[in-house]
């Protein structure tokens, strides 16, 4: 017991209770890092499985070059059909002058027929 100093002693006692506290927190944090660890490459699973998703929905989806082709022959139809109706329309026109002066020639003759 002569070995033992008094104050050297609580000293002692205090670091191995300081070491206990900081052996509880590291091994807190072990676990805490790993439960982030494991939350982390959950999330990550999920966003390559929605990164899968868009990767099969983009090719899924029309090209610039095709859509333009598209666009053209949908151009092309368009212009063809104005070109009838402007032709159909025109055409209209001069039947129409046509019916209306046949009605009025006839007008005339049934007018004259029964003035006689």
């Amino acid at each position: 017991m002569s070995n033992l100093c008094p104050h050297h002693s609580g000293i002692e006692s205090e670091l191995k209770a300081l070491c206990a506290k900081m052996n509880i927190r590291f091994e807190s944090n072990e676990k805490q890092i790993e439960l982030a660890k494991q939350e982390m490459e959950r999330r990550l699973e999920g966003m390559n499985e929605f990164r899968a998703q868009l990767s099969n929905q983009a090719g899924t989806f029309l090209s610039r070059t095709e859509a333009q082709l598209q666009l053209e022959k949908l151009i092309t139809r368009i212009v063809l059909l104005e070109k009838s109706v402007n032709f159909r329309e025109g055409s209209r026109h001069w039947s129409d002058y046509i019916l209306t002066a046949v009605i009025a020639g006839a007008i005339v003759v049934i007018s004259k027929l029964m003035h006689l």
